[in-house]
Order: C-alpha cells, then sequence, then structure tokens
C-alpha cells in the first residue's frame, strides 16, 4: 500500500528571543522577562479563564500549539494526535507541589499536573483533538521521538493530523550551573491527499549513519529553530540527524 505525503504547515518556537512562526516575529514586551511571562492575548484571540492558572510548562505547551493552531486549518480533529518531546517530565511541578505539602497547604492544582502528559490535556480539550497521544519525558532526544511517533502513525493511516510539541523547563534551577532559559516549539503535520504547493513535503529518514546534508543541529532546541527558519524562508533541504539512536536526515521538499 503506497504511504500518503506528509506535509507540514505550521511551526512556533517561544524562546528567551521572542514569539515566532512561520509568518510573524514578536519580541518580547518591555515588562515580560522572557517566555515564562507570556500572555494568554500574545498566542490567542478569544480569552480563555483557564490560561493563568496553567502551571508553566503547560502554559509554554499550550501557548506553542495555539500558535501554530492560529495559523493553519486542522482538517479532521477527531484524527489528530497530540506528540509530547518533555526532557524534564513534570520534574519542575513535582518540586512546586512538594514545595506546597511542606508548607501545609497541598495544592491540587499543582498535583493534578504532575504527570508528563499533563501539557497534553488541555490542548485536547480546547481543540477537540481525539486522536492517540503520545509522551516521550527524557532520552537523547524527546523531539526526535515524538516526531518518528507521529511520523509512524500519519503513514499507517492512523491519522490525518499530528500537532509534535517539544517544551524545556526547569522551574527552580537560578541562572548559572547550566540554567537555560524556558523554550517551547510546537510543529503541525497533516497526511493524505495532494500536498499544497505553499507547504513542504516532510520525511523523517533512519540511516546506519549520518547522511550529506544541508544544515544540521546540536539538540532539541537547535532543531526546532532551524525546521522554523526553513519554513519561514520556505526552503527545500536536508538536514543532517546527529543524534545517537537518531541517525539519518529529515528532509523538507517544497514542489
Amino acid at each position: 500500500m503506497t504511504q500518503p505525503s506528509i506535509y507540514c504547515s505550521g511551526c512556533s518556537v517561544i524562546d528567551d528571543s521572542g514569539i515566532r512562526t512561520i509568518g510573524t516575529s514578536r519580541a518580547w514586551e518591555d515588562d515580560q522577562d522572557g517566555p515564562a511571562a507570556i500572555k494568554r492575548a500574545q498566542v490567542l484571540g478569544q480569552p480563555y479563564m483557564a490560561f493563568g492558572k496553567l502551571n508553566l510548562p503547560d502554559k509554554l505547551a499550550f501557548s506553542a500549539a495555539s500558535l501554530v493552531l492560529n495559523e493553519c486549518s486542522v482538517r479532521d480533529p477527531e484524527n489528530t494526535g497530540i506528540f509530547l518531546g518533555i526532557p524534564f517530565g513534570s520534574c519542575s511541578t513535582d518540586l512546586l507541589y512538594r514545595q506546597s505539602v511542606e508548607q501545609g497547604s497541598p495544592s491540587p492544582a499543582l498535583f493534578s499536573a504532575t504527570l508528563p502528559s499533563s501539557p497534553i490535556a488541555d490542548i485536547a480539550i480546547y481543540y477537540k483533538f481525539k486522536g492517540p497521544d503520545a509522551v516521550f519525558p527524557g532520552g537523547d532526544s524527546p523531539l526526535l521521538s515524538a516526531i518518528e511517533r507521529a511520523q509512524h502513525l500519519l503513514q499507517r493511516g492512523k491519522l490525518t493530523g499530528a500537532l509534535v510539541i517539544f517544551v524545556e523547563e526547569t522551574a527552580g534551577n537560578p541562572p548559572g550551573n547550566g540554567y537555560r532559559p524556558p523554550f517551547a516549539s510546537a510543529v503541525y503535520f497533516e497526511a493524505g491527499g495532494t500536498v499544497p504547493e505553499a507547504f513542504p513535503e516532510f520525511s523523517y529518514h533512519l540511516t546506519k549513519k549520518t547522511e550529506p546534508s544541508e544544515c544540521t543541529f546540536s539538540d532539541d532546541r537547535s532543531l526546532a529553530t532551524v525546521l522554523l527558519d526553513l519554513l519561514h524562508r520556505k526552503k527545500s533541504s536536508r538536514i543532517a540527524v546527529p543524534v545517537c539512536g537518531f541517525k539519518g536526515y529529515i528532509s523538507l521538499h517544497y514542489t
């Protein structure tokens, strides 16, 4: 059976420099100190009461997803899945919940978010996605793991759409000692039919060695940034995958 074509129609990055999608780029406002201060109005055009109550990993995931879904059309929400790469799982929320317990006032809101899968819940409910989900906490490349699983299910016709999210957040770790600011990214893939001219056909190929390519990346953050840059420039390219266990290349091809 011929496998359906997969194309990428949306991408976002939230980092210490600002908020970016394929079509937009905004620096942080003067009163904002990076991703931790992101506002609902910057990612969503209508009120959403739960936004301010979300813990930071969940808020970043929801924000990255909303930025992407604002710019692309989801053909079939009931057959759209969410795939989350989250290197530290729910560690930052676990620590905050432990603090609330030690202070004698256990937080029900924090307790409900002490699962690595927590960031998926609000996205699935708000956007009515009912496809299979998967979470990849830790490992050499949680983002690549999420992309690989999404591609597998799209190619086999188990899904028509896949939202891949990456969130890295280490609340409680002060600057210095390897601290990195919070980071989030989302990419939306669709399968089936003719690939629209405005979007590239996407494929991830596993090989026994790193393949010759036009560009590469050093970690999941830089992979997300490279993808967004190529999509913004509408540039066909091969991205070398140097990560142990994931060697091969990612192809973006505009027709």
